[in-house]
């Protein structure tokens, strides 16, 4: 295996792990024949070039000899970017929420030679901490297990890629979207609205980008009280905190605290143009309210010190500089007087600047002596000789890392935001750039470019509409060849298609993350592009998450709203059963195979009695237990006789579920079994 083959790589947070002593391979052909060839786990490390806990992780564990050793010698060690491969971000980001309960960066997956994750979790300090073991246990621990036990590890690893799939293939059975629908749906998504600080819930706190946008669409077409009190709170009080850069425009990602005033300091370009729409949109709803020049800010950020010289714009800023995280945005109570001489006072008083230092570190809560800035109240041109100042002196200062790739979806979102706020030339200039790559990239990094795009390149086709006039042919275009590779008959819309070469499975973004559902921008594209009928199907498709689960949905009850401005009702498509087999592989006793089908029939629905299972490729099959026919659940338990001590077979369910005024037809399906000693 070469050594560390990270230099050449497009993606700044690669080329960060150039120089460390872990042989690192890029996700590709050649480090994954490596693993198979040598019978050797991958050690999977993701991560973003911003990433404050990357960082950490890389410092104590990725830059030590003793570790590096370890990870050479018995595993196949692989970094990737997440966000110039989410489709492997979110593979594996499922089988972690699958097992964790819970995500987050860096991932850290340990997988078998065929990709498949076996043991998986986020960071991990060098040593053991509070009870739980560090990095260097965890490596000597699964170096064991794959000596000893590697059999069962690689069982556990099918299983948990079986789980992957399947969750892929979740659909809840269907739900009809209406008004009184939507109401519910908002009423739910509010339940966590801090009605004093704005946002949702309590620290860390997030821009609640998709809630927000879905309830500045509200807003926009009827008087609705409670969207617009959510949407009015919660942008200006993210205005007013530390979250916001006072002194050089633009938002931090989120903040640790509940007040919005103590951030997490990297600066991402998808949530400064998801909120620069925000905050445009806001100015002409409530003209009064101070959101224009927040706006204006927030694109003159983008605009100075994200935008690349050919007008698309570079991803991130980092949180870290001078090895410290927020380095280059706090201030101790003296440097400020020393820029401001006898106007510091009011300054002070007025932003929350103390002596002792409002910042405390994200990991320690240790008080620094240093203080981020936060507003007391709208100020306009108040402060502006003050602010102004400051920035000066604060370029002199060795500036956060810039992660310079450029991504197509979120030069999407930026399109669309500028195209907002009146920046049209911009976003133009951005579009245009894009537009003269042929094929259209998923990355550009200097001047070159790679990788096909991925569902989340509807941001950009949503932008080209925005813009409108001789850009919506492009979007037409665009938007057809996504279709064409990112289309599935069963599932819908996937993230990547077999261009990507995706591990385990194609993974179908139906809910909001950081980002809106792309799934979402899909029905979006199609009511701009006048498929209505294609935006109604896929609604019915995804009717069931958006009644059940509105927290995560907002997007696509956006586009509930685009595709039926009028408060249309859209009834549910044919029903979606529920088929499970447990366990997916069956431990033998005396030569015998034992498993249990259910069938779970939608809400109003029962499975009907015409109900038959047969398996081929077994010495002998037998029914043990059918019941539950005719009501809304089946359950199967049968048997299975079997020579070999490891095999596999399939199983062919024939069923059909009915109401009591109609039945569907029969839906046959194949099962695949699997057994070991």
């Amino acid at each position: 295996m070469d050594r560390n083959r990270l230099g050449d790589s497009l993606s700044p947070y690669l080329r960060q792990h150039k120089d460390n002593p872990v042989w690192w391979q890029p996700w590709d052909e050649a480090a994954l024949r490596e693993a198979r060839e040598r019978v050797k786990p991958i050690f999977l490390s993701i991560g973003y070039a911003s990433c404050h806990w990357c960082h950490v992780m890389e410092h104590e564990s990725f830059e030590d000899p003793e570790i590096a050793a370890l990870l050479n010698e018995h595993f196949v060690p692989i970094k990737v970017d997440r966000e110039e491969r989410p489709d492997i971000d979110d593979v594996y980001m499922i089988a972690l929420q699958l097992t964790r309960g819970h995500g987050g960066w860096p991932l850290s997956a340990f997988l078998t030679p065929e990709g498949k994750p076996f043991f998986l979790g986020t960071y991990f300090p060098k040593e053991d901490r509070d009870g739980h073991p560090g990095f260097h246990t965890l490596l000597l621990s699964v170096i064991k297990a794959w000596r000893d036990d590697k059999d069962r590890l690689i069982a556990a690893a099918e299983e948990l890629a079986h789980a992957v799939r399947e969750s892929n293939r979740t659909l809840l059975p269907g739900a009809a979207l209406s008004p009184s629908s939507l109401d519910s749906a908002i009423h739910a998504l509010l339940n966590r609205f801090d009605r004093q600080r704005g946002g949702l819930g309590d620290r860390p706190k997030f821009p609640p980008h998709n809630a927000i946008l879905l309830c500045l669409d509200l807003s926009e077409r009827r008087d609705h009280e409670a969207a617009a009190e959510f949407v009015r709170t919660t942008l200006q009080k993210m205005a007013l905190g530390g979250i916001f850069d006072h002194v050089g425009g633009g938002f931090h990602r989120y903040s640790t605290d509940d007040e919005w005033h103590l951030p997490h300091f990297e600066k991402m370009l998808y949530d400064n143009a998801l909120l620069l729409e925000q905050y445009a949109r806001a100015a002409r709803l409530w003209p009064g309210d101070g959101f224009d020049d927040v706006a204006e800010r927030t694109a003159q950020f983008l605009l100075n010190e994200m935008k690349a010289p050919d007008g698309t714009f570079y991803c991130a800023l980092d949180a870290d500089s001078e090895g410290r995280e927020g380095a280059y945005y706090v201030w101790t109570a003296d440097e400020i007087r020393a820029i401001l001489g006898g106007e510091a006072d009011e300054f002070l008083e007025f932003f929350g600047v103390t002596e002792e230092g409002n910042f405390e570190e994200e990991a320690t809560r240790a008080r620094t002596g240093e203080n981020v800035l936060h507003a007391k109240e709208r100020y306009g041109d108040r402060f502006r000789k003050q602010l102004t100042a400051l920035a000066q002196e604060r370029a002199k200062r060795p500036r956060p890392e810039l992660d310079d790739k450029r991504l197509l979806p979120w030069n999407g979102l930026a399109i669309r935001a500028l195209a907002v706020a009146e920046h049209r030339a911009a976003a133009e200039a951005c579009a245009d750039a894009w537009l003269r790559h042929d094929p259209l990239p998923h990355e550009l990094s200097g001047d070159r470019s790679a990788g096909a795009p991925f569902l989340d390149a509807l941001y950009f086709v949503h932008g080209l509409l925005t813009l409108g006039g001789s850009y919506r042919q492009a979007a037409e275009h665009v938007f057809a060849a996504l279709r064409a590779i990112l289309w599935d008959e069963q599932i819908g819309w996937k993230l990547s298609g077999a261009v990507h070469a995706t591990p385990i499975a194609a993974t179908a973004p139906v809910l909001d993350s950081a980002t809106p559902s792309p799934c979402a921008y899909a029905v979006l594209c199609e009511v701009s592009l006048g498929l209505e009928q294609q935006a109604r199907e896929d609604l019915q498709r995804y009717s069931g998450w958006m009644t059940r689960a509105p927290q995560a949905t907002a997007s696509l009850w956006r586009a509930y709203l685009a595709a039926c401005p009028g408060g249309e009702t859209i009834q549910p498509a044919v029903p979606i059963p529920k088929v499970t087999l447990f366990p997916k592989t069956a431990q033998l006793s005396d030569g015998t195979a034992r498993y249990t089908v259910t069938i779970e029939a939608p809400e109003g629905w029962t499975v009907a009695h015409e109900l038959t299972l047969t398996v081929e490729g077994v010495e002998e099959f037998r029914i043990e237990r059918c019941e539950g026919t005719k009501t809304p659940d089946a359950v199967i338990e049968f048997r299975c006789r079997v020579q070999e001590d490891e095999g596999e077979a399939e199983a062919t369910l024939t069923f059909s579920i009915c109401t009591d005024k109609e039945c569907l037809p029969p839906e046959v399906l194949k099962i695949p079994l699997a057994w070991r000693r």
